[in-house]
């Protein structure tokens, strides 16, 4: 009798346990930026879509990278990067860790957020801080990519 409450209590265990592991994991794969509104630490707003920001998003387990093709706003291009590095997820709370990037000067930059997924769509909103303690607010809606065939 023990043996069958010993295996049915493994058996749920697992159930449960597997279960939390595959609802972690729905973060896993590749982004697009499909709407985002930055606010910049003296106020101003900028606005962006997939119409004008070429930016993906690609999620590991342990892994984040970022390319942010050209983007323009108002007629001004603001940004051509690559970047990325290691994240913690913790429930909602999404902290990115920028280890390599194109440009100078990021290794001071502390990013924390707040990741929430429905479906296929993943919502970001958090502050970038740099290296001199500047707060850039963003809020940003992601669609997951779609692998066009099966392998």
């Amino acid at each position: 009798m023990n043996k069958l409450y010993f295996s049915l209590i493994l058996m749920i265990v697992m159930g449960v346990t597997s279960a939390f592991a595959q609802d972690n994991k729905g973060h896993v794969g590749e982004w697009k930026l499909a709407l985002q509104r930055v606010t910049a630490s003296d106020g101003r707003i900028f606005q962006g879509d997939s119409t004008n920001i070429m930016q993906r998003k690609i999620l590991t387990e342990q892994n984040q990278f970022i390319v942010v093709g050209e983007r323009f706003i108002d007629g001004v291009r603001l940004a051509s990067s690559v970047h990325g590095g290691h994240y913690s997820l913790n429930g909602s709370d999404y902290i990115e860790k920028i280890e390599y990037r194109v440009h100078k000067g990021f290794e001071k930059w502390k990013c924390k957020f707040t990741m929430t997924i429905d479906g296929d769509v993943m919502r970001q909103v958090g502050t970038l801080e740099d290296g001199e303690g500047v707060k850039t607010v963003y809020d940003e809606l992601y669609v997951r990519v779609k692998s066009p065939v099966n392998i």
